[in-house]
């Protein structure tokens, strides 16, 4: 919308408003440990914001970080 030069417009916009997660079998300490590493490495090393700005370079407001438990 914002590079079609005022031909396309976003109405509703509610990318950031619900809580968002990673759904895990119970018990699976192994994967959860393994998720927990990666994120917690993505948004140490600004990997999250860097894609974040990428996918969603236009957008007046960025999602914020994750939050890693």
């Amino acid at each position: 919308a914002h590079e079609s030069g005022g031909r396309l417009r976003v109405l509703y916009n509610p990318l950031w408003d619900e809580p968002y997660g990673i759904g895990l079998q119970k018990g699976d300490e192994g994967f959860r440990s393994f998720l927990t590493e990666r994120l917690t490495a993505v948004v140490a090393n600004q990997d999250w914001s860097r894609a974040a700005r990428f996918s969603l370079s236009n957008s007046p407001n960025l999602p914020p970080p994750v939050v890693v438990p």
